[in-house]
């Protein structure tokens, strides 16, 4: 699994979700509001709620960034535990390191010995 992958899209669907869920909990105060009630949904809540809240240009705007945001996030996130992480490694492998020391050079030589 890209452990940086998974990480990266759980919070960034997280953040955005927690934000979704904090903005349909403040719009139900009892009123029988339910304009807002999709964006409890993961993913295709601030799709849906584009249709169901009738917002201005700039908070459809932000719901299709929200809802782009979420989908990124769960994207990362089955990306980096679906697809597996290759590492390569060389068996039998030494560097070697000698010191390089005359009237006309000073250093060291570095090599790799299979």
């Amino acid at each position: 699994m890209r452990k940086g992958l998974v990480i990266a899209g759980a919070v960034t669907f997280g953040s955005t979700y927690l934000i979704s869920t904090g903005v349909a909990s403040a719009f139900q105060d009892g009123k029988n509001n339910d304009a807002m009630v999709p964006l409890f949904v993961p993913v295709l809540g601030p799709f849906i709620t584009v249709g169901t809240a009738n917002p201005s240009a700039i908070g459809t705007f932000a719901l299709v960034v929200d809802g782009l945001a979420q989908s990124a996030g769960v994207a990362m996130f089955v990306a980096g535990i679906a697809a597996p992480e290759k590492i390569w490694v060389l068996d039998n492998v030494a560097i070697r390191v000698t010191p390089r020391v005359g009237p006309s050079q000073a250093g060291a030589a570095v090599a790799l010995q299979y």
